[in-house]
């Protein structure tokens, strides 16, 4: 995340958030690499998301950035599913 792909994620969160989304899943499958100003945003969110009562989640980050998230300690700030339909299940639960 340089650059410009930083700033895709800016612009394309901060749309849901202006659309009042409150719950967002990322889907890591096809990201390899993320740098300290990727995982910045990804915080930054997650206070926003957090101001407005919402939840993001990351989903099956790749053992290279789970291993950065762990080292890092934000393994224990963001929830951390290994698969899409986990995390849905589990931000969503079914009503009783």
């Amino acid at each position: 995340m340089i650059g410009e792909s930083t700033e895709k994620l800016e612009r394309v969160l901060s749309d849901l958030l202006s659309d009042g989304v409150k719950t967002i899943l990322i889907d890591f499958s096809g990201v390899n690499y993320i740098d300290s100003t990727g995982l910045g945003e990804l915080v930054g969110f997650l206070e926003r998301l957090r101001q407005q009562e919402g939840k993001l989640a990351l989903v099956n980050p790749q053992d290279r950035i789970l291993q950065l998230l762990k080292i890092s300690g934000l393994d224990k700030v963001f929830p951390i599913y290994p698969d899409l339909d986990v995390a849905i299940r589990s931000v969503n639960p079914p009503s009783s």
